[in-house]
Order: C-alpha cells, then structure tokens, then sequence
C-alpha cells in the first residue's frame, strides 16, 4: 500500500494512526524535558537541605553565650555566606531555561480600595484572583496622636501572616506621615495550594491632641488615605501538554529563595530568632521537596503512558500495511508463476517443430 489508489480505506487509516503516533512521541519528549527540569530541582533542592542543616549547626554554636566577640563574628558571617549559597544553588537549578526553584513575578494588578480621606477608621476588602504574590498599599496618616493606646494601628486578614500594626503617630498637628507597605499573600511554600479569594484592612486612628492656648488648634480633618494597593502575583506553573488531545500537565514552581524562605534579614537577628527562622526554613524545604518527589512520580507515569501509546499505535499501523503487502506478496508470487509456466509451454512448443526437422535430415 504505497498510495492512496492501492486501498483507499486502508491508507486513510494508516496516516492518521502515524500522526497520532507521531503527536504521542511529540508529547513523550515534552514530557521527558519536563522530568529533566524537576530532576534539577529536586536535586537543588536536597542541596539546599544540606546547606540549611549546616547552618543551623552554626547557630546552635552562636547560641553558646561563652563565645567571643571574634568568634561570634566569624559564625555570622559564615551563616550570611551559607544564606548566599542557598540563592546560588536555587539560582543555579535550571535547565532549558527553566528554573522551578526561582519564581517569576507577573504584572502588577490594582485591587480595589475606598478613594478620598483622611478618615478616622477605615475597613474594606479587596478581591484576589488566589495567585499567591506580593500586596504593595501605599497610605498615609494625617494629624493622627501617637501615644499609647491611641496611636494608629492596622489588622489585616487573608495575608500570610495576618498581622496587627501599630504606627507612630504625628510629632505635630497637622503633620501627614505616608507609608508604603509590602505583604506577602497567599501559601508561598505551596504554589498548588487555594488561597484565599479576598484580602481585608482595618484602620483605626485618633485625633492628634488639641494643644493647649495659645497654639492653634489642629485641623478637623484625621485619619488615614490609601494612595494605592497592588498585588504582584507569582508564576505559579508551567503548562506542559501531556497528551494530544488537549490534556496538560502542571509543573509548578518551588520556593527556595533565601527571601522566600524568611533568611534575607538573618543576620540582623538574635541567635534564637536565627534558630527560629532556620527551622522554619527547613521545614519548608522538607516539604517542598517532598512536593518535588511526588511530581516526580507524576511525571514518569506519563512518560510511560506516552510511550506506551506510541509504541501501540506503531504497531497497528504496522500491522496494517504487512497485511496488505502479504496479499500483494502471495499475488506476485502467483504471477510469477504463471508467467513461469506459460514461458515453459512456450518453450516446449516451439521446440517441436526442431525434433520433426532433425528426423529429416537423419534420412
């Protein structure tokens, strides 16, 4: 079956039976790259478990209150030099330009916030889409007191981690104080993970103090103003097909920056705020390269799934086209032989007419 015209039919079958075989090895390679980029992480991953248990050996030694200034020292810096060898091997896991270890930030988007102020107390939420990322809010307070109980104080719900913030109030009537201040949203150790689908912030202010005569009494007007509020999400996955008919894979990113693991600002910390922050890191990485692990699994069962198809679908179209050359086959193998018998008939005929004329000339 070489052309279309030797069976139609069949021929129809067998081209679309190669392009699917041909579209399961297009994914079994997509695939295998796949399984190669979260082998690098994984990889990495383990590699910064060990750097974290080393660090936290160096801490437990930094706890040890006998230690002079020196040797104090020279343990700090060396856990500062461990924090940049963690971004050095998340920087490092990458493989066809692909590092699951490093996320990528996305555009900016705006969420919603009430316009105008100042106001004495403020509440309001916003909607997010659940990609986990960074809040950006820019504010302000305006003529606001700064004593104890009275100072101005934020509580958030839906960051990670809700926090209660105190601020220092105005040092003079009529004084407008602005801030600009990052949260972090969403399960940062799990990318997979749902978060939640709105984020919410209360102010609560009062008035600065009226000063005493002969001042100027303050302006009416306190509060708080909300300039801006923004959400940087993250990348939370790449797309990987993972059969042709529109099935996909997600491999998702992994964490393992020093910022994303709470280690940037380490060495600005007390000896049990280190230990603190370290198990906190490890646990994370402990997780996340568990997450790795299972992906890992994941992955090589498509891989064998794509294989498997392609070798199956190999085979039919295989053992369409030799059914069809062992009919074309046993037809040749007849003409043959009937072109054989007809060339012996042939032969046999015209050697007759020689016998008859040989006896003549004997006599």
């Amino acid at each position: 079956m070489a052309n279309p015209s030797d069976k139609p039919a069949d021929w129809a079958i067998a081209q679309t039976m190669r392009s699917q075989a041909s579209a399961w090895q297009s994914v079994g390679t997509g695939l295998q790259r796949a399984q190669t980029i979260t082998d690098v992480a994984a990889a990495s991953a383990q590699n910064i478990g060990d750097i974290l248990e080393t660090m936290k050996a160096d801490v437990l030694s930094l706890s040890d209150t006998s230690l002079d200034p020196t040797s104090a020292a020279a343990l700090t810096t060396q856990i500062q030099n461990l924090v940049s060898q963690v971004d050095q091997t998340a920087n490092s896991a990458n493989y066809s330009g692909v590092n699951l270890l490093v996320p990528i930030t996305q555009p900016a988007i705006s969420l919603s916030f009430p316009m105008g102020g100042p106001s004495p107390s403020l509440s309001f939420s916003s909607a997010v889409n659940g990609e986990p990322g960074i809040v950006n809010m820019a504010y302000s307070f305006t003529n606001v007191a700064s004593s104890a109980p009275n100072e101005p104080t934020l509580t958030t719900t839906g960051l990670n981690p809700n926090s209660s913030i105190e601020y220092p109030g105005s040092s003079h009537a009529g004084q407008t104080i602005n801030w600009n201040t990052t949260f972090d949203y969403g399960d940062l150790s799990n990318f997979a993970a749902a978060n939640p689908s709105s984020i919410s912030f209360d102010f609560n202010t009062s008035q600065f103090p009226t000063p005493p005569p002969p001042a100027s009494p303050p302006p009416a007007s306190y509060g708080v103003t909300v300039q801006s509020l923004t959400l940087t999400p993250y990348q939370t996955n790449a797309t990987v097909p993972s059969s042709p008919n529109g099935g996909s894979y997600n491999m998702y990113y992994y964490p393992m920056t020093s910022s994303l693991l709470g280690l940037s600002d380490i060495g600005s910390l007390s000896p049990d705020q280190m230990m603190s922050a370290v198990d906190g890191a490890i646990a994370q990485v402990t997780s996340i390269t568990a997450q790795i692990g299972t992906a890992q699994n994941a992955l090589t069962g498509l891989i064998g799934r794509a294989s498997t198809m392609q070798a199956a679908i190999t085979t039919g179209v295989g053992n369409l086209v030799d059914a069809d050359l062992a009919t074309a086959s046993a037809s040749l193998q007849a003409q043959q032989t009937k072109q054989q018998l007809a060339a012996t008939a042939l032969s046999v005929a015209n050697a007759e007419p020689q016998m008859l004329l040989s006896l003549f000339r004997k006599g």
